[in-house]
């Protein structure tokens, strides 16, 4: 028994060794050894302030040009890219690059960033400190370098990449979590990236033959990846789109920069996503351009409130709505959603009494000679304003008051007449009397009258006691004689 429980622990030892030895860390498709090495979401109270700090690894340079950071939601907020066509940047070996919103290049005003870019959400930044995933794309589309979190990043603080050796300096990149750490900014990252003068193959023709045929700008469902432009090259030779710019929006005032090496074949068709080149086909009205220099190469009509899945579509010269869109592909006319040009061209004749207003192309009425008014009745005018009769007014006196009412003085009414109330019996006739006065008077002299009585049989209660003790000795004395 214990031997068969050797053999048995014994494999799953074997196994375990083989599993570990076959599981192969998560990589990422790397063109070059280039890492991101610091990534903050927002400074303390200030979310908008953001920066993402990117290192060359290596010994030798990278061209960087055409390289973008893109968020969890396949956004790329932030690209490498030269001001003109002959432009590349370069990253010298063991150097950075510095990339910032402009919310964080203002507070260091005079600091030199490699690259600022301006913040996806005006709220809340183009990187989430809560939860987010940034990205480092090649000019390819490959995955670089990327880092993952779900722990909320405290305001004020960043994500940084553990130093395995300092002379030269080298980070950490096992592509685990265990080559992060939370600490503070101590110091903003230098500018190293170096801009080089390279040479355009002319082998192709000029963009001038190009032009809009699709555009999806609201698309069923995410709008990420969806939405796209189109364009068609009818010329017989490929044609390089490096250094022509596309403007978006309803005043053009958002230019985007087509990838390097972007070619559209001949006669073919060729569209390029909103995830692809970072622009944003507002879905309630918009437009697009392209061109070179200062030169106009295409630019699309002005389209309005498309519904959901309809693209903007050109078919035999003109432009409309079609519920079947077609990226990379010729138009469709099935589907389309807006009448014939014709039908919405036409307008409606006016009636024979108007006339079409050239201003608002709308119908008004002909004004006709005025007639000569009808005269008044003889007791009425014409008003000088409303050119209406009106009846004269008369000078009369007040109608005469109802039997039974009367005018009164102070008012000019007739009020009613007030009458003496009727007694069911016989009413006496005046009798004669003495003026005695009121009887309220007598009665108050008599009580005034009362109180000095009083007040003197007070003050003199003593003589009145001895008088009247005096008058009683005198009547007995009477009495005994």
């Amino acid at each position: 028994m214990l031997k068969y429980m050797t053999y048995i622990f014994g494999s799953i030892l074997v196994l375990a060794i083989l599993a570990v030895g076959a599981y192969v860390p998560p990589t990422y498709a790397a063109s070059a050894p280039v890492v991101l090495i610091q990534i903050q979401a927002g400074a303390a109270g200030a979310a908008l302030q953001e920066i993402v700090v990117i290192y060359n690894n290596s010994s030798e340079e990278v061209d960087i040009t055409g390289w973008c950071l893109q968020n969890k939601s396949s956004v790329k907020f932030a690209c490498f890219s030269g001001d003109t066509p002959e432009e590349a940047i370069y990253l010298p070996a063991h150097s950075t690059a510095s990339v910032s919103s402009t919310a964080l290049s203002m507070y260091f005003e005079g600091y030199d960033f490699s690259l600022t870019y301006t913040v996806t959400n005006q709220s809340s930044g183009s990187i989430v400190g809560g939860n987010d995933t940034i990205s480092l794309l090649d000019a390819a589309g490959e995955v670089v370098d990327r880092h993952a979190w779900t722990t909320s990043l405290v305001a004020g603080m960043i994500f940084e990449r553990v130093v395995t050796s300092v002379d030269p300096l080298v980070y950490r990149d096992t592509d685990q979590t265990s080559d992060w750490q939370m600490t503070y900014l101590m110091r903003m990252p230098e500018d190293m990236t170096e801009v080089r003068i390279i040479e355009i193959d002319d082998s192709v023709e000029p963009a001038s033959q190009l032009f809009f045929s699709e555009l999806l700008p609201n698309a069923i469902g995410s709008d990420v990846g969806q939405e796209f432009i189109e364009l068609f090259n009818p010329g017989d030779s490929d044609v390089a789109l490096s250094g022509y710019t596309l403007w978006v929006g309803p005043e053009l005032d958002k230019s985007y920069q087509f990838p390097i090496g972007a070619v559209i074949p001949a006669h073919s068709y060729r569209s390029f996503t909103n995830q692809e080149m970072g622009y944003s086909l507002l879905n309630t009205s918009s437009r697009v351009r392209l061109s070179v220099g200062d030169e106009i190469i295409d630019e699309t009509p002005l389209y309005t409130d498309p519904a959901d899945g309809q693209a903007w579509v050109l078919i035999e010269g003109n432009w409309q709505y079609t519920s079947t869109p077609t990226p990379g592909e010729s138009n469709s006319a099935s589907g389309v959603a807006a009448q014939e040009a014709d039908e919405v061209n036409a307008v409606k004749p006016c009636a024979a009494n108007q006339y079409r207003n050239e201003e608002t192309n709308r119908c008004r009425l002909i004004a006709v000679a005025q007639t000569t008014p009808a005269p008044c009745k003889d007791n009425q005018y014409r008003s000088e304003e409303t050119n209406r009769c009106r009846n004269i007014a008369t000078e009369t006196g007040p109608a005469p008051c109802a039997e039974g009412q009367e005018r009164n003085p102070e008012t000019n009414r007739c009020r009613n007449i007030k009458a003496i109330a009727m007694a069911d019996y016989g009413v006496l006739g005046a009798q004669t009397g003495s003026n005695t006065g009121p009887w309220y008077l007598w009665l108050a002299i008599g009580v005034l009258v009362l109180l000095v009585l009083g007040y003197g049989i007070w003050e003199w209660r003593y003589e009145i006691g001895k008088l009247l003790q005096r008058m009683k000795g005198a009547v007995f004395a009477r009495v005994r004689k």
